[in-house]
């Protein structure tokens, strides 16, 4: 089916919806459109040459045919022919992503920050009015309109009236923009016309660009190459280079100062290291005086010493204090000698100090670690060793096979205790919107989505159901979540330590920029069988 045909066909199907099909003029050139009233249909689709553009935004389409005609084309800027050196064609990139400082340029502009906070408070009107309406329904109050709803006290005097003539109108139970469409599928930003702003938000956008012109002095492209390559054993290796400006460096110069020297090695133990993360520091502004060094943190192929993840503090100390995993610094302690720990003490002859606290430390050569288990001290002092990187960096990131460690039941409680918080906060919205709007139980859900504009998901990888418990009035439940213990009857299942076979990532930052590399290893996963079989 031809791309016309296609078209067409949405249109039709669209049809009670107010959709039609059109073909506007724009830059000299017949351009079709199709699209609704609300803009949840918008699409505009040109052709120049052998190039295609389907988009929804008409100043798109504009840039589209001005590029065409080589103005303002991306490939005579001067930038993009430089960063086209540094990453060239012939790396055979799968994903070459650029960012140029012109779009960084017109995201900060007078009229993309002005429009950004005007549809911000549109959202909030929108927002303001659904709730408007669901309190005027449980007081009885018969007002659905917006001046019925001022007039009931509901809504503020002059409600919704923005400086461009625009505001909500309601249309049955939905509430829209009047100028920018429906929640979720307003006007690009691009396609809005302002003709004038008001004395607040040219004060507000004074403010804002004053302060990214203090944070962000220099607007520098951002770059992003991705290569898929197979990988070894089967999967494949998805290589990735990036490099980008740091945004607020004066802010945050602390951080960048006490960056040391890029490491030309990174410090490994045994096969048994899944998690390894180091970084090259020093005093800097934080702590002047303090010598450049090498802090690193790992933990090794052992699972968690209790059962179910921990909610009060001693039971986080608890998992703390047996996690499989040490600290350590090199050539010189740094850091770790301003732990408050109370380590104090001269080491014995073979190098170990005890804290009050429980923590062991061992200091041999140029290397200081410290755990709470003695014998794991032991076998790292034994075991650790220098590895050269490719390349030298300020920080560096190595991941093992963590959905096949034993340490996978530690990421799945972690996960399991935020998916648990989440899924009981919207237990308790439901309940509210039944409690405090009086909704009919079996509609809370539906008034809950249209209310935040969102499909309510079941963080557990449950359902959300409607219960009806035996003398009690009816309830909402996650069923995946036991209503009596309060606990997950289901672990989420975390798909992203089944198909992440490792992963090792590099920094560096240089004079003026960030440059950040590395490559995943994705597992060769098995398809789920969807024939019918006999």
């Amino acid at each position: 089916m031809s791309l016309s045909s296609q078209r067409s066909g949405i249109v039709r199907k669209l049809k009670d919806q107010g959709a039609i099909e059109e073909t506007l003029e724009i830059g000299g050139r017949k351009v079709s459109f199709i699209s609704t009233p609300d803009n949840r249909l918008r699409s505009f689709w040109v052709s120049d040459g052998d190039f295609h553009l389907m988009t929804n935004s008409r100043r798109l389409v504009e840039r589209f045919l001005e590029a065409g005609q080589g103005l303002g084309a991306l490939g005579d800027s001067d930038e993009f022919r430089w960063t086209r050196q540094e990453f060239p064609l012939d790396r055979n990139d799968s994903v070459f992503a650029y960012l140029s400082s012109a779009l960084f340029r017109n995201l900060l502009s007078p009229q993309y920050q002005i429009e950004l906070r005007r549809r911000l408070e549109s959202v909030t009107d929108i927002e303001l009015v659904h709730l408007a309406r669901a309190v005027a329904r449980a007081e009885g109050i018969a007002a659905e309109d917006l001046d019925g709803l001022i007039e009931a006290g509901l809504l503020p005097e002059g409600f919704g009236r923005r400086p461009d003539g625009s505001g909500p109108i309601l249309a049955e139970a939905e509430v829209w923009d009047s100028m920018r469409g429906r929640r979720g599928y307003f006007l690009p930003i691009a396609d809005v016309r302002i003709d004038g702003v008001t004395e607040r938000e040219t004060q507000a956008y004074l403010e804002r660009s004053t302060y990214f012109a203090s944070r962000w002095g220099r607007l520098d492209p951002l770059v992003l190459a991705v290569k898929f390559v197979p990988a070894d054993g089967g999967g494949e290796r998805l290589e990735f280079e990036a490099r980008l400006a740091p945004f607020g460096e004066e802010k945050y110069g602390w951080l960048f100062s006490i960056l040391g020297p890029p490491m030309e090695t990174i410090v490994e133990g045994n096969g048994t290291d899944v998690v390894n993360l180091q970084a090259s520091v020093r005093g800097g502004l934080l702590i002047p005086g303090t010598d450049p060094h090498r802090l690193f943190v790992t933990l090794q192929d052992e699972g968690p010493s209790r059962d179910g993840p921990p909610e009060t503090i001693l039971e986080w100390i608890q998992v703390l204090r047996s996690a499989p995993g040490y600290l350590g610094a090199s050539p010189k302690p740094g850091f770790l000698d301003l732990l408050p720990i109370g380590l104090g003490a001269q080491p014995d002859p073979d190098g170990y100090t005890k804290s009050l606290l429980g923590i062991w430390r061992w200091q041999g050569g140029d290397v200081s670690l410290l755990s709470f288990d003695r014998e794991r001290l032991w076998r790292a002092s034994e075991e650790l060793h220098y590895r050269p990187l490719e390349s030298p960096a300020h920080v560096h990131l190595r991941l093992g096979e963590v959905g096949s460690s034993a340490l996978r039941p530690w990421v799945e409680q972690a996960v399991t205790l935020r998916a648990k918080e989440t899924t009981v906060g919207n237990v308790r919205l439901l309940g509210q919107m039944v409690r405090q709007l009086k909704v009919a139980p079996e509609s809370a859900l539906a008034e809950a989505e249209r209310l935040l504009d969102v499909t309510f998901r079941c963080a557990l990888d449950g359902e959300f159901r409607l219960e009806q418990p035996a003398g009690l009035s009816p309830r909402w439940r996650s069923s995946h979540l036991d209503p009596l213990a309060d606990s997950p009857s289901s672990v989420p299942e975390v798909r992203l330590l089944d198909w992440l076979a490792e992963a090792e990532a590099s920094l560096r930052k240089e004079t003026d920029q960030v440059a950040v590399w590395g490559y995943l290893t994705i597992r060769d996963l098995p398809r789920e069988n969807s024939g019918s079989g006999e």
